[in-house]
């Protein structure tokens, strides 16, 4: 192989091993809170819970999304 191959860099993905896990925890953490949200508007859609608690429900996973988009940032 050559060494080029071994020197590619990704813009905005963190360099050390601990920052490695620090991005893969919080993205690992931003599907689970997005596919929570996915599968409430399926219930909602579906009939399986009342507007009124999707409408809680689902501003609390939005709520929760942000936060972890914010901190993130930090």
């Amino acid at each position: 192989m050559s060494e080029e191959l071994n020197e590619v860099e990704l813009p905005g993905l963190p360099r050390s091993s601990k920052g490695v896990f620090q991005w893969l925890t919080w993205g690992v953490g931003a599907l689970a809170l997005a596919g929570a949200a996915a599968r409430l508007d399926d219930d909602f859609e579906g009939g399986k819970i009342k507007e009124e608690v999707y409408r809680g429900l689902r501003a609390k996973k939005k709520s929760q999304l942000v936060t972890l988009i914010e901190n993130q940032r930090e």
